[in-house]
């Protein structure tokens, strides 16, 4: 049966699949200058020194942001992300049924409803679909030196 013993499947332990011709190598992704994007109220465009307290977004270049120490996927108390910003200062958790809720939502109504409730500079990371949303606190218009670890997956060959 397809469903049995799954339980405990979540958004942060997805549903276990048994890859054998796949190996992991933690990667280092390290000084990403990451252009934030706002809503025009009919598309995302460049930030280009919006005012405090607009709501921003970005998508990170590469997937699933780990914890810090390269074991699992990250979150609010147990990542490997770091960045320099005045813009977004102070990372706040919501629960993982937060983005589940989001699914049938397109990304401007997502941006919309996940930062409705943030204060200026806080912001929430979607560990699972490596996205920022956030409200300014400043007109920065980047992350610089952005940091992270990731997996990435190495095919073997098989006869």
């Amino acid at each position: 049966m397809l469903l049995f013993k799954q339980s405990k499947v979540s958004p942060k332990r997805g549903m276990p699949v048994d890859l054998t011709n796949v190996a992991r190598k933690v990667n280092d992704i390290s000084s990403e200058t990451v252009q934030l994007l706002y809503s025009t109220w009919t598309a995302l465009a460049s930030d280009a020194w919006q005012a405090v307290w607009v709501s921003v977004l970005w998508k990170l270049a590469y997937s699933s942001v780990l914890d810090a120490n390269w074991f699992k996927l990250g979150s609010l108390w147990d990542s490997s992300l770091s960045f320099t910003s005045t813009a977004l200062t102070t990372e706040i958790a919501e629960p993982d049924c937060m983005f589940e809720a989001m699914d049938d939502k397109t990304i401007l109504e997502t941006l919309k409803l996940v930062t409705s409730n943030l204060t200026d500079g806080q912001y929430i990371v979607d560990y699972r679909n490596w996205i920022i949303y956030g409200k300014k606190a400043s007109d920065t218009t980047t992350l610089t030196s952005t940091a992270y670890k990731i997996n990435s997956l190495l095919i073997t060959a098989t006869v």
